[in-house]
């Protein structure tokens, strides 16, 4: 019996280790031909959206940024968003009175200030206040105007910059002449010139030339009396001056004064005359001389201007002929045509 015990327990071990061995087998080919799960992919965040600038009516607002720029134009609203980059910080302005906004870049922008909302410091009006004529309001309130534009309630006239450039001027002038005071008694309209060096210095858009200048004109004697004598009068005179111009583009109108030295002379047969047949001991007078300019200039070029201008000269010299014969004042005025070379 003992013996029989001891087979039955050995054929239970056998066979509980076939079956275990069964198992594992089993198991272990079922991992091996088991297929890896594909990866799940991680989970994304979702986009965020950019920050957008909050949404400010510029009427409410207590202050308003004030934006100078380089070229000269005045900008006003709230700036709401500010962006770096490569070239600085754009500046983004929303305008007032529904004008939409406006990015400024950074190299635009001279100045930024401040300034109290004038929409906000007007009072109410009341029921008893007469109603206003519309005006614009304050503030840059052109909608869809390119960047630089002025408003269109913004009026202003472009002069352009001067032609001409500081320096040297070498002018000549020629024209008739007209007798004044005693010598318009007995001579006719002539002919004469000057010619002028001077340094113009410029001032933005003035300038200031002192010059120098001499003037010849010759007039012709009326003979009333067709005596047939020939003759005439003669000027010739020294005069240092100032003239003041405004250069407005190619455009010069200018005004100038001149002090100096005159000499007027009767010459010709109607000179000998008057010492033979009148007794005269001469017929020439010198004097001081004060004269006046205004005219006006056209710079075609830098280096030339022409040009037309309107002298007077009164008559503070006078010739004495002597014994007895009275004295006659000389003067004379002339419109005279102009051309210079700017050095």
């Amino acid at each position: 019996m003992a013996e029989q015990r001891r087979s039955l327990i050995t054929k239970s071990r056998d066979g509980i280790g076939v079956r275990c061995g069964v198992a594992l087998f089993v198991a272990w080919a079922t991992l091996a031909s088991a297929k890896p799960a594909a990866a799940q992919p991680m989970p994304q965040p979702a986009p965020q959206p950019a920050p957008q600038a909050p949404q400010i009516d510029p009427a409410q607002a207590e202050l308003w940024d004030v934006i100078e720029t380089t070229d000269g134009n005045i900008i006003k609203g709230v700036v709401v968003q500010q962006t770096r980059t490569a070239n600085g910080v754009d500046y983004k302005i929303v305008l007032p009175s529904g004008g939409g906004t406006l990015t400024i870049p950074n190299d635009k922008i001279k100045q930024i200030t401040k300034e109290q909302n004038p929409m906000r410091a007007q009072p109410a009006a009341t029921a008893y206040a007469q109603p206003t004529s519309a005006q614009p309001p304050p503030g840059y309130a052109a909608p869809a105007q390119p960047y630089g534009a002025p408003a269109p309630d913004q009026h202003h006239a472009d002069i352009p910059p001067p032609v001409a450039q500081e320096g040297w001027r070498l002018g000549i002038q020629f024209g008739p002449y007209f007798p004044m005071s005693d010598l318009s008694d007995s001579s006719t309209t002539g002919i004469g010139g000057r010619v002028h060096v001077g340094y113009e210095f410029m001032f933005g858009r003035f300038g200031i030339k002192p010059n120098l200048a001499f003037e010849l004109a010759h007039f012709g004697w009326d003979d009333k009396n067709n005596t047939g004598i020939s003759g005439g009068t003669l000027y010739w005179g020294v005069q240092p001056g100032v003239e003041a111009a405004v250069h407005l583009g190619m455009f010069a109108p200018y005004a100038g004064v001149t002090f100096g030295f005159d000499h007027y002379g009767v010459t010709g047969d109607l000179s000998d005359a008057i010492i033979n047949q009148e007794g005269a001991k001469t017929t020439s007078g010198n004097g001081f001389g004060f004269g006046l300019l205004f005219g006006m200039n056209v710079v075609v070029i830098p280096n030339f201007s022409f040009g037309a201008a309107a002298e007077i000269h009164p008559g503070f010299t006078s010739i004495d002929f002597g014994n007895g014969i009275k004295s006659a004042g000389m003067g004379h005025a002339g419109i005279l045509f102009a051309a210079s070379y700017l050095f």
